[in-house]
């Protein structure tokens, strides 16, 4: 069992090696969407268009989750979840990328 521990909200881009401004790749609630293969995740400039927002990115757990042992849904890939205003209607769509 592990638990969610929420921090406080913090701003989700970080200054890679070269000093350019990247989008965090961790577990995140909210925020823009971490791609792995390009740039910015296909698709999403128009989910947000259209009202969405991303509600959840799973990124593997890594030493700051602590120990995790068993299987991993995702594992060496990331989960998005997006979901559309307001958010007590069902309309949202994932994508997972592997």
């Amino acid at each position: 069992m592990h638990p969610v521990i929420l921090g406080p909200e913090q701003i989700d881009t970080l200054v890679d090696e070269e000093g350019e401004l990247v989008l965090n790749s961790d577990h995140k609630i909210g925020g823009r969407p971490y791609c792995l293969q390009e740039p910015e995740l296909p698709g999403a400039e128009e989910l947000f268009t259209l009202g969405y927002r991303q509600v959840l990115q799973l990124d593997f757990p890594g030493y700051e989750d602590g120990e995790i042992s068993g299987d991993w849904p995702n594992y060496g890939g990331l989960f998005n979840l997006f979901w559309n205003i307001p958010f007590d209607a069902f309309p949202y769509q994932w994508y997972f990328q592997g």
